[in-house]
């Protein structure tokens, strides 16, 4: 795991994050497209996260992690709504992408 999973889960989070910034920056119909073509492509390698998490649990614990985890998803959505009401209005769709990729960017470090 040295250089496998955990490094690809490390530039998963990296990549998606950084492309997210960079939508910001976009200033073309086909620049914005690219980049959240890299932020789809980063994000299906952070589904592996869910293999290595549940590879070290105890089978005891590994239905109610699971389940936790989709909770804090769920949440993690509601967060994103409340987040995109407050922003959008006053600061525009570009502080949004920003706001939303910093978590992912902290993940990775």
């Amino acid at each position: 795991d040295r250089y496998g999973r955990k490094m690809g889960l490390f530039l998963s989070a990296l990549m998606s994050s950084a492309s997210g910034i960079a939508t910001a920056t976009a200033t073309s119909f086909p620049m914005f497209v690219i980049f959240r073509g890299c932020v789809g492509l980063g994000i299906g390698g952070i589904t592996q996260l869910a293999t290595l998490y549940t590879e070290f649990l105890p089978i005891t614990n590994r239905a109610g992690c699971i389940i936790m985890t989709e909770f804090f998803i769920a949440i993690g959505a509601s967060v994103e709504a409340v987040l995109a009401m407050i922003v959008m209005p006053t600061l525009g769709w570009r502080v949004l992408v920003v706001c939303s990729s910093l978590p992912l960017l902290i993940f990775s470090f």
